[in-house]
């Protein structure tokens, strides 16, 4: 019996400087490489983490964009605001008008969807909704 090889891709979305075509680009290639095998994909929207070069990179470049970046810790929190910070925060996506790439993390927000989308041919709402959320 052969055994099939399942390869998966996995793709960031919204670099510094990348520009809408470039992410164009990334889908197409996505697109290619489900047509030749590829059997699964993960795509996210970049986030910048403190320790890797890209932060630092980032916030030399635009040290006004720390504050927008909801996603990391905030230390001298009272364990009320930590509650509420840990309960309030969405660390899936950037806010929509923050530009780390060439366009807004919106439009970058979209683009990741829409990959994800295409290549599995259904939509994220479709995904919600026939997804079997039981435990075992």
């Amino acid at each position: 019996m052969a055994k099939t090889i399942k390869a998966k891709g996995f793709f960031i979305f919204g670099f510094p400087g990348e520009t809408e075509t470039q992410m164009l680009q990334t889908k197409n290639l996505i697109r290619h490489l489900k047509d030749i095998g590829m059997t699964e994909i993960a795509a996210f929207q970049f986030k910048p983490y403190p320790g890797t070069e890209a932060f630092r990179h980032l916030i030399q470049q635009k040290p006004d964009i720390l504050p927008q970046l909801t996603y990391l810790r905030r230390s001298g929190l009272s364990n009320q605001e930590k509650v509420i910070f840990r309960t309030e925060q969405h660390d899936t996506w950037l806010p929509e008008d923050l530009r780390i790439a060439e366009i807004p993390s919106g439009r970058v927000q979209e683009h990741v969807i829409d990959a994800l989308e295409t290549f599995y041919g259904t939509s994220i709402s479709q995904a919600y909704d026939n997804a079997d959320t039981s435990c075992v």
